[in-house]
């Protein structure tokens, strides 16, 4: 998808939803995703993707929301890629990643190529907030990518989120303050978009130059990560209120791939969580689909 105006900051009006991919990038295993999505204002909904060697979604613009997918089984050849990519631009804003299920994503059971995660924020996105999705064995094992892997951005949110079985949750990445200085002054300098527009749709635009590295974690689950975060010493990151467990009941259906909490557990910590709508994500059946592949869909989640 190619489309929206990115100067106006237009939205396309595009919209992917509730479709079935698999067994793709035959001939050319990488940066062949299921969705790739350029410009201002796509919706990427209620998709089920699987089996690919490289990501499930390349997402590349302003606006654009990703939520209610579930996506397995890919990035299974690929190397410094996520289940989900994005790369290029610091003025590529206002991205909003929620609501999806991330799992068994690359070399998650054995160790491999170690840059695999569920979502990759490559260099240098920012303004990007990835909310309530579940990561389960969303990285490879013995990697360098976490569940949330962010490379060099700044203003990324990642909130209220599961992060279940990782090797690593969230890690971070970082740039040098000339690096960071180029980078910006080569996408202010372009004529595709209104400088003074961008900043009053994203106001911490006016800060671009500043807090370089900064992102905020906050309010998640970990949940038998092997390890929690990993940064550079550079990174700012907020990390504040999250909750770190083991307990085998916090999701008591978890073997059979399925994240709902014991909201019990999270009472009696005093963790404050806002509910994933689990059932709803993926896809569902209306007038164009009758039919649903549960018994797939079961068996890859019990891996």
């Amino acid at each position: 998808m190619r489309g929206g105006d990115r100067k106006t900051l237009t939205p396309s009006g595009f919209k992917v939803d509730n479709c079935y991919f698999y067994d793709l990038a035959r001939v050319d295993h990488t940066y062949n995703p299921a969705v790739y999505g350029e410009g201002v204002g796509h919706v990427v909904s209620h998709n089920f993707v699987h089996k690919n060697p490289s990501s499930a979604f390349r997402m590349d613009g302003n606006d654009i929301i990703v939520e209610y997918n579930e996506v397995c089984d890919v990035v299974l050849e690929s190397d410094d890629q996520g289940g989900l990519d994005t790369y290029g631009n610091p003025t590529y804003r206002g991205m909003i990643y929620r609501y999806n299920y991330w799992h068994h994503i690359g070399n998650w059971d054995k160790p491999g190529l170690p840059l695999q995660g569920g979502v990759r924020l490559d260099y240098p996105i920012c303004g990007v907030k990835i909310y309530g999705n579940i990561f389960y064995k969303a990285c490879a094992k013995e990697g360098i990518f976490g569940g949330v892997q962010v490379n060099g951005g700044k203003d990324n949110i990642v909130e209220n989120n599961i992060f279940a079985d990782c090797f690593i949750g969230v890690t971070f990445q970082t740039c040098t303050e000339e690096e960071w200085k180029n980078t910006v002054n080569e996408a202010l300098n372009k004529p595709d978009i209104d400088y003074n527009l961008y900043v009053q749709r994203y106001p911490e635009m006016a800060h671009i130059y500043e807090d370089r590295n900064k992102n905020t974690v906050r309010r998640n689950i970990f949940w038998k990560c092997n390890e929690v975060m990993r940064k550079m010493e550079a990174s700012q990151i907020i990390f504040e209120n999250n909750l770190t467990n083991t307990d085998d009941t916090l999701f008591p259906h978890s073997a059979q791939g399925n994240f709902e909490i014991n909201s019990d557990i999270l009472k009696s910590s005093n963790f404050n969580f806002d509910p994933i709508p689990f059932p709803q994500i993926g896809l569902y059946k209306d007038k164009y689909r009758a039919f649903i592949p549960q018994k797939l869909i079961q068996s890859i989640r019990k891996k």
